[in-house]
């Protein structure tokens, strides 16, 4: 406020400035004085009447705000004109005003001064808001940025490596977040029999909550299946997520168990679209686990059963979530999984690589970036090499059958 008075009295002092061209008698000290007095008193009174009136001008909205706002300014113009005519006659000895018309007149000048100088101060006042405010976001938003990409850091090191391989097996990863931080996730796990377990999954909804569970089950994953059953381990996951109370998570988990010295794979799925076997003479085909689906949090003791076969060397498993399948074209119309299938079968047949190829076709068929996490795992088995130089297949492999066929 004392900024407010300050600027109102030298305006009152240039008023009088103004009145007095042609009148030096009038630029006396004393009449320079009641200038500022004047700008003073109704600057004073205006910042009064505009604090106690406060919150009836917010409850306004667009011109009845503005007319409401020019009012009180020029009520406080003319209390403000008044105090300081009162005050100027027994202070300084100056006589504002000689007769009724006088005051008459100075009252309605000095209300619109108030309302034009005032009108000027609430702007300048709202702009300033107005700038602190985006200031003040453009820091959050800053500072949110950079939490954000400590947290893709922080959530990339839970993930393994895009490509990754063992004795007889190797995965291929294709993964693309829809934000800073993903709600998918992708996990490889060897277990002490030799065996190693693919899983992929993906938390319903998106951002910061869905990642911190995607972390929760990527780091109880390793132990779980260590000393259980896959059927056993949806089992646990789920019960803890439903035990865990709050804000409730569900997680679509897709679980295959791989033993690279035979082919035998034990498949488990809760939520997520159909895995492919991606067989030796080029056929796809989906595998649907029999019994429930339901994702895991949404109830305990779902009942969950495993879908067994054999993949012969070179063959591969597909697990995916259902980001690609269902992107939408700019019109809105879903990718749909015959599309994906006749995408997958040609971009497969290119190796590897052929997973990002399959995204990039994608991502040109809808001509955007994805609206949710893209994650595609490719499960292969590999020619175990014997420890003698003998046959890399081993007697095993002869065991398979052509195309490693589901059991």
């Amino acid at each position: 406020m004392a900024r407010d008075l300050l600027i109102s009295a030298a305006v009152g002092v240039v008023i009088i400035g103004f009145i007095a061209l042609g009148r030096p008698d009038v630029l006396r000290p004393r009449f320079l004085a009641s200038g500022a007095l004047i700008g003073a008193c109704i600057a004073l009174a205006c910042n009064l009447l505009m604090r106690g009136l406060r919150s009836i001008l917010d409850g306004l909205a667009g011109g009845w705000r503005r007319l409401a706002t020019a009012t009180v300014l020029f009520v406080g113009g003319v209390i403000g004109w008044c105090v300081a005519a009162w005050i100027g006659q027994i202070a300084l000895g100056v006589r504002m005003f000689g007769s009724a018309s006088g005051l008459l007149l100075g009252l309605l000048v000095m209300g619109l001064v108030a309302v034009g100088v005032g009108s000027l101060f609430v702007l300048y006042e709202a702009l300033r808001s107005r700038l602190e405010r985006s200031i003040e976001e453009a820091k959050a938003n800053e500072y949110a940025v950079r939490e954000l990409e400590l947290a893709a850091v922080l959530q990339s090191r839970l993930l393994p490596e895009r490509r990754n391989s063992g004795r007889g097996w190797r995965t291929d990863v294709a993964h693309h977040p829809a934000r800073w931080v993903a709600g998918d996730l992708y996990h490889v796990v060897r277990l002490p029999d030799g065996s190693v377990v693919a899983a992929v999954g993906d938390v319903a909804g998106k951002g910061m909550a869905a990642s911190l569970v995607m972390a929760s089950v990527t780091a109880r994953l390793p132990l779980l299946l260590t000393d259980h059953s896959l059927p056993e381990t949806f089992e646990e996951l789920g019960r803890r997520l439903v035990e865990e109370g709050g804000v409730r998570h569900f997680v679509a988990l897709a679980l295959v168990r791989l033993d690279p010295a035979s082919g035998a794979f034990e498949l488990a799925n809760a939520g997520l679209p159909d895995p492919y076997h991606l067989c030796a003479d080029g056929s796809i085909v989906a595998l649907s686990v029999p019994g429930p689906r339901l994702p895991l949090g949404v109830r305990a003791g779902s009942g969950y059963r495993v879908l067994r076969g054999v993949l012969a060397v070179g063959e591969r498993l597909l697990l995916l979530s259902d980001g690609i399948p269902e992107a939408t074209s700019p019109l809105g119309e879903p990718l749909g999984y015959t599309a994906f299938e006749r995408l997958l079968g040609a971009a497969t047949a290119r190796g590897p690589e052929g997973l990002e190829d399959l995204v990039d076709e994608v991502r040109r068929r809808t001509g955007s970036e994805p609206e949710d996490d893209w994650t595609l795992m490719l499960l292969e088995r590999t020619a175990v090499e014997p420890p003698d130089g003998g046959d890399p297949t081993g007697s095993e492999a002869a065991t398979v059958g052509v195309g490693g066929r589901l059991a």
